[in-house]
């Protein structure tokens, strides 16, 4: 992703003074115009020691502090040790912000200046001594993932307990531990080449192997965490991680998108009989003409809808700022529902998924696709029915198909849907054959129309 662009600068409290006259010193984060406050810890002096066009605190000498506050205890007023310490506190701030910021580029996530103070705070809250992880990879992820419930999404927690289990299955699984300081690059192979393999729990019972992208996603995650170990919590930490590559093809998968005709067909279903199966068709309707992702059409307010007729709110999962103009079709939806407290009939999204496959195979929404999957080396190919792949999230991945197709550029779609990238934006568009056929026949020139023999 492009670099976003962030800054950093101190601010004296002099608003917040102490009983002794000292103040604290808040680094002041600002991304893309949201500024976020945290107090650096350990750090407070009185304001004749502070700079405020240097940001960083100064030495005075007995003069010229006595000159300046006459009535200041002289045990108040800086040393120049103290001041060097105080000065060292900051840097090291600037440091963990920018490790923080680091780890949110490396994973390609796009974040917010809330996030990264969130995160800071959250990892400058030591462990308690008794619980302390100084050795065992597992025991560290499942204590962070305890020390940042209030910071962190749901859905990230869960990834980060899944790994733990992961790791602590293939542990008892090789009868040995895993430690920071023997995570060597076979160790790391031997975990990947385990999430991908086929396998047998305690109870007998077969565990399905994971997809290369999947177990990529996983391995990803523990480079994250091993990160942040050894980068904020100080844990000696084996280096070989950090050499160690994962590569992850999720431009190889399948786009499932409606093409405009089972849109309409889907659009326009009578399904006055079937209110269960109407109401998703709706809420999966407006997702294909707004671009919304579920946690956005869940999270989706009255006062989000504009009277310029446009949906102004934040998006959940990046915090991004989107301005969605309305059409006709969302636009219907949302009067369909105008009685209603939340302007859309969301349900869970486990039922979404599951009645919209019966909602497409209803509408006929039944085009052959082959699904490729690679476990390790092995590829699985198996024909699907294309109703058996849909999902909530096809509805974003059909605007962004079905809105170049109708001829807006791609940075207009990008400014809807919220992509700040080309290379993610494109992992949501298939360009339909029909599509493929028009723009070749207007630039070459229309094939005969009697087909040609195959050879």
């Amino acid at each position: 992703m492009a670099k976003d662009k962030t800054t950093i600068r101190f601010w004296l409290r002099t608003d917040k003074p102490n009983q002794d006259g000292t103040c604290p010193v808040h680094l002041i984060y600002q991304v893309k115009g949201e500024r976020k406050y945290y107090g650096v810890p350990g750090v407070k002096l009185l304001p004749l020691n502070w700079d405020a066009n240097k940001q960083l605190a100064v030495y005075l000498d007995k003069k010229a502090s006595k000159k300046a506050a006459p009535d200041v205890a002289a045990e108040l007023i800086l040393m120049a040790g103290e001041v060097e310490e105080l000065n060292s506190k900051l840097e090291e701030a600037k440091r963990k912000v920018a490790d923080v910021e680091a780890r949110f580029r490396l994973d390609k996530a796009t974040f917010t200046a809330k996030m990264v103070v969130d995160t800071l705070k959250a990892t400058e809250r030591p462990l308690a001594a008794k619980e302390q992880p100084k050795t065992y990879v597992v025991d560290f992820i499942r204590q962070f993932a305890k020390d940042v419930t209030t910071t962190h999404k749901e859905g990230t927690i869960k990834v980060y307990t899944g790994l733990a289990a992961h790791l602590a299955f293939f542990e008892r699984n090789t009868r040995q531990r895993v430690t920071f300081e023997g995570l060597d690059v076979p160790t790391l192979r031997s975990f990947h080449a385990f999430l991908v393999s086929e396998r047998i729990d305690e109870k007998g019972a077969a565990v399905d192997p994971m997809n290369n992208t999947t177990s990529a996603k996983q391995m990803s995650t523990l480079k994250t965490l091993l990160n942040y170990a050894r980068t904020i919590y100080k844990i000696p930490v084996r280096q070989d991680y950090r050499d160690y590559k994962v590569s992850r093809k999720d431009s190889d998968y399948e786009v499932i998108a409606l093409t405009e005709s089972e849109f309409l067909c889907l659009w326009e279903l009578d399904l006055s009989e079937n209110k269960r199966l109407e109401q998703v068709r709706d809420v999966f309707c407006f997702s294909c003409t707004t671009g919304l992702r579920y946690s956005d059409l869940a999270d989706l307010k009255r006062a989000h809808i504009r009277k310029d007729g446009s949906i102004k709110k934040t998006a959940v999962k990046t915090g991004q700022k989107l301005d969605i103009p309305l059409n006709q079709y969302s636009a219907a939806v949302l009067d369909k529902y105008k009685e209603r407290l939340k302007p859309l009939p969301i349900i869970s999204g486990q039922k979404t998924n599951l009645y919209l496959k019966e909602l497409c195979q209803l509408a006929g929404i039944d085009t052959p696709i082959e699904r490729v999957r690679e476990y390790g080396v092995k590829k699985v190919s198996e024909v699907l029915k294309k109703h058996d792949l849909v999902t909530i999230h096809s509805g974003r991945r059909t605007f962004a198909t079905l809105s170049l197709e109708k001829g807006m550029a791609s940075q207009e779609v990008m400014a809807i849907t919220g992509h700040t990238t080309y290379k993610s934006f494109k992992r949501y568009v298939d360009v339909a054959g029909e599509r493929k056929k028009a723009v070749m026949a207007k630039a070459w020139g229309a094939a005969p129309a009697a087909p040609l023999e195959a050879v």
